[in-house]
């Protein structure tokens, strides 16, 4: 129509994509693959899966949202190196201890090991928040520059988020930003362990508009 003004390009792509950064995806078993893994293969690039195969999308993503959960994001991966900033906290000293269990008896009986990291799944939801806020804000500010780096303006969006998760009625929020790392990466993601309170969450998103300006 001559005075058409709506959009008619479609565009696919996955706005609830979890990597080894959350806490859920690790302990169930994906411990290689990460961000940088997941935009690779939303671009259309082959990248090698948990089992050893090469796997490749047929058609590349037009957009992505890695949203890993902002509980304890990144913390496994603080356990494997033992992170010292990480280390600080004792909760993270247990959870270390359990790790090196999980990791010593895989190859000797795969269904205790299973059993312990499910385990190990559930508490890290329920025993609290191990990183500090400088450990947090650093894993999110990398996981947000990553975005930057992957987004290629008229080609593929990579959109910068996270899941805020309220465990006990399983209500689940995606949150997406608008803006690229200059201001995402000024927060720090939050969590239920923040408030399991939805308006808590809403308040939250308004302080961030005001302080930096973004959506």
């Amino acid at each position: 129509y001559a005075d058409q003004s709506y959009p008619t390009n479609v565009y696919w792509g996955d706005t609830h994509l979890h990597t080894n950064l959350s806490w859920d995806a690790y302990n169930f078993g994906n411990r290689g693959l990460g961000p940088e893994e997941a935009y690779r293969f939303a671009k259309g690039e082959t990248v090698e899966a948990n089992n050893g195969m090469e796997v490749k999308l047929r058609r590349p993503l037009d957009f992505l949202v890695i949203a890993d959960h902002a509980s304890n994001m990144g913390v496994m991966q603080g356990l494997e190196d033992s992170d010292p900033d990480l280390l600080s906290s004792s909760l993270a000293q247990q959870w270390a201890l359990r790790l090196k269990e999980i990791n010593e008896i895989a190859h000797l009986d795969i269904v205790k090991s299973t059993k312990l990291s499910f385990q190990l799944f559930k508490d890290g939801y329920f025993q609290g928040t191990a990183g500090s806020d400088h450990y947090r804000h650093a894993v999110w500010k990398n996981a947000a520059i990553l975005a930057d780096k992957h987004n290629l303006p008229g080609q593929f969006t990579a959109f910068i988020g996270y899941e805020w998760t309220e465990v006990f009625y399983n209500l689940h929020r995606v949150l997406v930003f608008k803006d690229g790392a200059d201001k995402a990466g000024k927060v720090i993601p939050f969590s239920q362990f923040d408030s399991s309170d939805p308006e808590a969450l809403w308040a939250y998103l308004a302080a961030y508009e005001r302080q930096t300006g973004g959506e």
